[in-house]
This record gives structure tokens, C-alpha cells and sequence, in this order.
């Protein structure tokens, strides 16, 4: 067991550090372990491309290869499903130089994360709105609501819900309109019927959805969006919730 341990730390140390360290353990070592390097990231690469288009057209193919490599670098896989890496990466990408110029790319990248995570939770039934009681407030107040495992809300100082918008394969580059970067924009990811959807939402209402997720009433919840926004319509509000299935059913 322990030649087989030693043997998997020399194989670790080639792929990291020193591509030469299996040299008379692996013929020609130094060779195959640069070709398999490369191979792991360039596999990579393409799973971080995948997941974060829109970001990778802000930044350019050059620049989003190389934030890759360093990402991978410093926060290799740690899970065999190629599909669950990147959950590091929005943090990885605040930290970098030319996250000084494009201020909200952690945000645009938190945005396309929560997308990737979201179709990868767990399912569960949606929330049937005509379950509720909706003729007596006083009960409908004290409901506690369950948001669906899909669910994920992401809130920004930034336009980033416009950002990730424009930044789709079929929007054309003529056709990206200069942006107010001081206008903040709000997102919710949900997952009904198994296809992802991605809204922008206001502030009131991410509030109202994270009070939800914090295990607030139905009433607490939407005094908390009030107290944001005075002007909150409710109604429709949660009319796009049941739509969209930002709420799962009752356990």
C-alpha cells in the first residue's frame, strides 16, 4: 500500500510541480506527463467556456484562458463530475487585476454559476398557488413558504442581469447599447419544469425572497419588502413566483 501511495504522490507532484518526477519510475515521463497536463486543462477550459459564456465574450477568448489557467492552478478539481467545477471561480475572478476595470464581472460570473447549480438541484414538486388559502390573510400571513431546491437569488450594484442578457451567443455586438453601470440590478434563477430561467427582480423582492429562504413567514417576509419599497406590488409579484417556481410544494 505504501508503494502505491508513494507512487500516487510522485504521480500528483509531475502533474503540479515537476513534470520529471516519475523519471525511471514511467518512460519518458517528463514527455507524457506535459501531454497529459495539457489535456486535463484543456478539458477544463472547455467546461469553464461552456459555463461561463457570457463572461468569457466580455473578457475575450485570450483573457479567459488565462484567468482559467490560474483558477486552475490555484483551485484544481476536487470532484470527478467535470459539471459541479467553477463554484470557486466568481470569487477567483474578483481577485484578479482586470477585475479593477470590469468591476461587476464577479457578479456576471455569480450569475452563470447560479445558472449551472440550479439545473443541477435536487427537483421537487412545484408550489400549486391554488392550494393556498388565499381567502383568509391572517392564515395566509402566518404561512411559512419552501423554496424550491432550484432556486438561487444574486443581487448586484451592477446592471448584471442586462449584462448577462446582452452577452448571449445571438445578440449581435452592433447591438449592445452603451450601460449605466450605477443602475443595480437584482436576479433569480429558478428551474420550472426542468428548464432554467433567469429574471430580473428588484431589490423589494430579493428581499422577500431572502427572508423566505431565512424561514420568515409569508406576512414578515413582504412587511420586509414594504419597508424597501413602499410601492410593492405583492400580487403580482408572487404571481410571477408561482409562474416561474421559485416555491416548492409543502413537504
Amino acid at each position: 500500500m505504501s508503494d502505491l501511495v508513494d507512487l500516487q504522490r510522485q504521480f500528483l507532484r509531475a502533474l503540479n510541480e515537476d513534470a520529471g518526477a516519475l523519471d525511471g519510475v514511467v518512460v519518458d515521463a517528463a514527455r507524457r506527463m506535459t501531454v497529459h497536463k495539457t489535456t486535463i486543462e484543456g478539458g477544463l477550459l472547455n467546461t469553464l467556456a461552456n459555463g461561463f459564456p457570457a463572461l468569457r465574450r466580455v473578457v475575450g477568448g485570450p483573457v479567459f484562458a488565462s484567468l482559467v489557467s490560474e483558477f486552475i492552478a490555484t483551485a484544481p478539481p476536487r470532484h470527478p463530475l467535470l459539471s459541479t467545477y467553477g463554484g470557486g471561480f466568481a470569487a477567483f475572478v474578483a481577485t484578479q487585476p482586470i477585475a479593477a476595470s470590469l468591476p461587476y464581472l464577479q457578479d456576471l460570473a455569480r450569475v452563470e454559476w447560479a445558472r449551472q447549480d440550479s439545473y443541477l438541484a435536487a427537483d421537487a414538486a412545484l408550489l400549486d398557488p391554488g392550494s393556498l388559502n388565499t381567502g383568509d390573510p391572517d392564515s395566509l400571513s402566518r404561512l411559512t413558504l419552501r423554496l424550491h431546491p432550484a432556486t438561487r437569488v444574486i443581487t448586484s450594484p451592477f446592471p448584471v442581469h442586462t449584462i448577462w442578457r446582452l452577452n448571449q451567443a445571438d445578440v449581435d455586438d452592433k447591438d449592445i447599447p452603451a450601460l449605466d453601470m450605477k443602475v443595480a440590478e437584482h436576479v433569480i434563477v429558478t428551474r420550472p419544469h426542468g428548464e432554467v430561467v433567469t429574471r430580473a427582480i428588484s431589490l423589494a423582492d430579493a428581499a422577500l425572497v431572502t427572508a423566505v429562504m431565512g424561514g420568515a413567514s409569508l406576512g414578515a417576509a413582504v412587511e420586509g419588502a414594504f419597508a424597501v419599497a413602499p410601492d410593492f406590488d405583492v400580487t403580482q409579484v408572487l404571481a410571477g413566483h408561482f409562474a416561474n417556481g421559485t416555491f416548492a410544494s409543502p413537504c
